[in-house]
């Protein structure tokens, strides 16, 4: 992700929520796509940095949210290769 990625997500959940007349407190970690200057951007977004070395305390289900995401991927993406399999001559031109 990129500060402009983010930039332009937030835009559009601030837009939302002022059509939803709903106010939002947002938790980051200090990725470099963060950016501090977003911090007041958001009328209705108001965001908080965590801690910084603090990630494996504070978001333990990243391992075990992407292992699994992982899986089902790479699992998905066997079947699609092996359900076109006999479609093509060679491995390389199913994807």
């Amino acid at each position: 992700m990129t500060g402009n990625i983010l930039d332009n997500v937030l835009s559009k959940l601030n837009a939302k929520l002022r059509k939803d007349g709903r106010n939002v407190l947002l938790f980051i970690d200090n990725a470099g796509c963060h950016l501090p200057k977003f911090c007041d951007k958001y009328i209705k977004i108001t965001i908080a940095f965590l801690p910084a070395d603090t990630t494996s305390v504070l978001q333990p289900l990243d391992p075990g949210i992407i292992k699994p995401f992982k899986v089902h991927y790479r699992t998905s993406l066997i079947r699609f290769v092996l359900a076109r399999f006999d479609e093509y001559a060679y491995a390389s031109k199913v994807l």
